[in-house]
C-alpha cells in the first residue's frame, strides 16, 4: 500500500492539472487483466501500463502480477492512497485516480512488485504470526523494494525520454530520490549498487516507517485486547534477515541486494522503531501475560530506538479506543473498493462480475424468525435481518435458526479486526458474524454458528478439562462436521430455490467438503436428507490441515495453559483430569439430532479410528512430551489417555510453540473458558 500523507495530498493538489486525452485506439503492450475498469477509465489504464511496459523492471513487475492472477483497476477519489495490492482470494491492483499520470506510473510498479511479493513469499508465515522484529524486517522490506523497483523502471524511462516519473517521485519521496542521486552518481550506471542504496534509503523516512509500525504493529495489539489473545496476532514466528532479502531482493536476472551482508536489515538503520512504539508494544506483552499467561515476545526487547516522529495518535496501550479511526485505513480501502465494484456490477458498467460483498442497501423488514437483537448496533439490524429472513428460506437453516432463538441465543457483528468468519458463544448465548465477509458467505456461517447453538444446549457435559483426549477430538471434530454438513445442505436448499451464491462461497472456502458434498448428491439421486446429511459429515474429516489447527486450538494450547496453571499453583479442580470419556454413540445421539430424529446412518464406532481420530506426528509428539512433564511436576502418569490414537503426516507448519517446562511465576495468569475456543474459523 502506498499511502498518501496529508502533505503528499497536499502535493496532489498543487500539481499543474492537465486535460489528458488518451487514445480509444491503444492496444495493451503487456498481457494484463484490466477487467475492473469500466469503459472510461479502459484508456488511460492501458495508457499508463503501455508507459510502464516500456521499462524492463516494468514489463517484468506487470508480468509477473498477471501470471499471478491481478486485476487491475482505478480506487475512488476519495481513497488516502496513490495505490493498492490486495492480496489472498481477491488479488487486485487500484490506483487512485486523483494522482497524475506520471506519478501513477511508479505506483503501478509499486503495487505490481508487491503482487510479485507474495507469490514468493507464500511459504512464509502471515504477518499476524510473525514476533515484533520480524514484522519489522517483513513490512519495511517489502516496501522499500518496491519503491526500489519503481525507482529503477522511472530510471529507465527516463533514459528514454519519458522524464515525468522519476521528476514526480523525486518530489513525493525526496530521501529515496537522494539515495538514488548519489549512487547513481557514484557508480554511473543502472546496476544492482544503485538500487540497492535505493532500497536502503527508503529507511531514512522516519514519519513513514513509523506509520507502518502504528498500523501493521500497535494497532494489532490494541485489536488483541479487545478481542482473543490466543487467536489474533500470535507475535510468536519468527523470520530472519536473511531469508527476507532473499525473497525481496529476487529478480529474475538474480538478486539484486546479494552483495550486502545478508543479516544487514538487522542493524539499527533498517531496524530501530520509535520510543513510543517500543514502549507500547513491551506494555502490550505485560497485559498480554498478566490475562493470558503468554509469555512476552523478547524480540521488542533488543529493537533500536529513534525519537517519535509524530505526537500520539493512539491511545496508550489497554485504554479505549474511542473515537479513532484506522491510521491506515486498509479496512476501509478494501471495503469502499469493493462497494464501487459491486455497484458497477449491478449498472452494468464492468464487463464481468467481481466482488460479490456490497455495502447494500437493506429493506426496512422484520426478521422471520423472532432472534434477540437487543445487543446489535442499530445500523447494523437491517443487514443482520436481510442474512436471517435469506437463511430462513430454507427448511434447514430455519431450523437452526429457531432453536437458536428458542435457546436465548442473541445475534450481531463482530467488532475490530478478526479472522474468524464467525463464532457461537455458549457462556454469553451470542451468535457473531464478521462484517467484513460477503453476505453469501455469511448465510452458511450462520447456519454453521446456529447449530453450534443448538449443540451446546444438547450436549451432556462440556467440561472439557476433564475429558479425556479420544473424546476431545471424537466430540469436538464431530460438532465441527455437524454444523459444516448442516450449513452445505442450507446453501443447497436456498441454491435450488434461485439463491446460487451462498452454495458457491461454501464451495470455494471448503473444497473437500465441496467435493464430499457433490458425491454425496450424487450417489444419494440428489435427494436431500439424512443419508447425505451422513456422507457430508464424514467429508469434513478428509480436510487434513482443519484437523491440525483444531488439534492445536483445543489439545496442544489447553496442555501448554495447564502447564503454566500447575507451576503457578491453580486450584486443581480447573487443571486437565483426563478422568471423564463420552463414547462415540453418545456424540452422535447428542450431535446428530434433528426435530425429526437422528440422521447419521452410519455406525457411530467409526468415529473410533481412522482419518475420524488421527492426530498428525507433531501433535502426538508434543502430546506425549505434556504428559512426560505433567508427570514430572504432578507425579500423575496419564500418558495412557493416548493409547489407541492413530497419527498421519504434517501436512503443515507446526501452529504451536514445543512443549516445555514453564517457570512458576508470582502471578497467577487467568484461563479463558474452554468454549470460547469455538470462536474461531467458522
Amino acid at each position: 500500500m502506498e499511502i498518501m500523507t496529508s502533505s503528499m495530498l497536499q502535493k496532489v493538489l498543487d500539481e499543474p492539472k492537465q486535460k489528458v486525452s488518451y487514445d480509444p485506439n491503444e492496444q495493451l503492450t503487456v498481457d494484463v487483466d484490466l477487467s475492473l475498469c469500466t469503459d472510461e477509465e479502459m484508456p488511460r489504464m492501458i495508457h499508463i501500463v503501455n508507459r510502464l511496459a516500456k521499462s524492463e523492471a516494468g514489463r517484468e513487475t506487470l508480468e509477473i502480477a498477471n501470471k499471478a492472477g491481478v486485476k487491475f483497476g482505478f480506487l475512488d477519489a476519495k481513497t488516502n492512497c496513490f495505490g493498492c495490492y490486495f492480496g489472498g482470494d481477491m488479488k487486485y491492483i487500484g490506483l487512485g485516480p486523483m494522482a497524475s499520470d506520471d506519478k501513477l506510473v511508479s505506483t503501478l510498479c509499486h503495487e505490481s512488485r508487491h503482487a510479485g511479493q507474495a507469490e514468493r513469499m507464500k511459504g512464509m508465515p502471515d504477518r499476524d504470526q510473525l514476533n515484533v522484529a520480524s514484522i519489522v524486517r517483513y513490512s519495511r522490506a517489502k516496501e522499500a523494494d518496491a519503491q526500489a523497483y519503481a525507482v529503477k523502471a522511472c530510471k529507465e524511462l527516463e533514459m528514454q525520454g519519458d522524464k515525468g516519473p522519476l521528476a514526480t517521485f523525486a518530489k513525493f519521496y525526496p530521501p529515496i530520490y537522494k539515495s538514488y542521486e548519489q549512487a547513481f552518481a557514484k557508480e554511473g550506471v543502472l546496476n544492482d549498487k544503485v538500487v540497492s542504496e535505493v532500497f536502503k534509503g527508503w529507511y531514512d523516512q522516519t514519519r513513514t516507517k513509523q506509520n507502518y509500525e502504528e498500523g501493521y504493529i500497535i494497532e494489532p495489539m490494541h485489536d488483541a485486547i479487545k478481542g482473543n489473545f490466543t487467536r489474533m496476532y500470535t507475535f510468536a514466528e519468527n523470520v530472519n534477515s536473511k531469508t527476507v532479502v532473499e525473497k525481496v531482493g529476487w529478480t529474475k536476472n538474480g538478486n539484486y541486494l546479494s552483495a550486502e551482508n545478508p543479516n544487514f536489515l538487522d542493524e539499527p538503520r533498517f531496524a530501530s522503531v520509535g520510543e513510543r512504539t517500543k514502549s507500547d508494544a513491551q506494555a502490550f506483552f505485560e497485559i498480554r501475560y498478566r490475562c493470558a499467561g503468554i509469555a512476552p515476545d523478547k524480540s521488542v526487547d533488543a529493537l533500536p530506538t529513534n525519537k517519535d516522529a509524530f505526537e500520539r495518535r493512539l491511545p496508550e496501550m489497554g485504554q479505549p479506543r474511542g473515537n479513532v479511526g484506522e491510521t491506515m485505513s486498509m479496512g476501509n480501502t478494501i471495503e469502499r473498493w469493493r462497494n464501487i465494484l459491486a455497484q458497477r456490477k449491478l449498472t452494468g458498467t464492468l464487463k464481468k462480475a467481481f466482488a460479490p460483498y456490497k455495502k447494500a442497501e437493506y429493506p426496512d423488514e422484520k426478521p422471520a424468525v423472532d432472534v434477540d437483537l437487543r445487543y446489535c448496533a442499530k445500523k447494523d439490524r437491517p443487514r443482520m435481518i436481510a442474512l436471517i429472513n435469506r437463511l430462513a428460506r430454507s427448511k434447514v437453516g430455519l431450523e437452526t435458526l429457531q432453536i437458536a432463538a428458542d435457546n436465548g441465543f442473541h445475534f450481531n457483528f463482530i467488532k475490530g479486526e478478526n479472522r474468524a468468519f464467525g463464532f457461537a458463544d455458549p457462556e454469553h448465548k451470542r451468535i457473531a458474524l464478521n462484517p467484513k465477509f460477503t453476505d453469501a458467505k455469511l448465510v452458511g456461517t450462520m447456519c454453521h454458528e446456529c447449530r453450534h447453538a443448538g449443540q451446546f444446549m444438547r450436549a451432556s457435559n462440556l467440561e472439557e478439562n476433564r475429558w479425556d483426549v479420544k473424546t476431545n477430538l471424537i466430540y469436538m471434530r464431530a460438532m465441527e462436521a455437524d454444523a459444516q454438513a448442516y450449513a452445505a445442505t442450507a446453501c443447497e436448499e436456498m441454491f435450488r430455490l434461485g439463491d446460487e451464491a451462498p452454495k458457491q462461497e461454501f464451495y470455494k472456502y471448503y473444497p473437500p467438503i465441496a467435493k464430499g458434498f457433490t458425491q454425496a448428491l450424487i450417489k444419494n439421486d440428489a435427494q436431500l436428507g439424512d443419508q447425505l446429511l451422513t456422507d457430508t459429515f464424514k467429508s469434513w474429516y478428509d480436510q487434513q490441515g482443519t484437523k491440525t489447527v483444531y488439534e492445536a486450538n483445543y489439545l496442544l494450547e489447553p496442555m501448554q495453559q495447564d502447564l503454566r496453571d500447575i507451576a503457578n499453583g491453580k486450584d486443581k479442580e480447573h487443571q486437565m483430569s483426563f478422568d471423564m470419556s463420552i463414547s462415540a454413540q453418545k456424540t452422535i445421539s447428542e450431535i446428530a439430532w434433528t426435530k425429526h430424529g437422528n440422521y447419521f446412518k452410519d455406525n457411530p464406532e467409526i468415529l473410533n479410528g481412522g482419518k475420524y481420530l488421527d492426530v498428525c506426528d507433531y501433535t502426538m509428539q508434543q502430546m506425549r512430551k505434556y504428559f512426560e512433564i505433567r508427570k514430572e511436576m504432578t507425579g500423575k502418569d496419564d500418558a495412557k489417555a493416548l493409547e489407541g490414537i492413530p497419527t498421519r503426516a504434517d501436512t503443515i507448519p507446526a501452529r504451536t510453540k514445543g512443549m516445555k517446562k514453564p517457570v512458576a511465576k508470582k502471578d497467577k495468569v487467568a484461563l479463558a473458558s474452554f468454549m470460547k475456543r469455538h470462536n474461531q474459523g467458522r
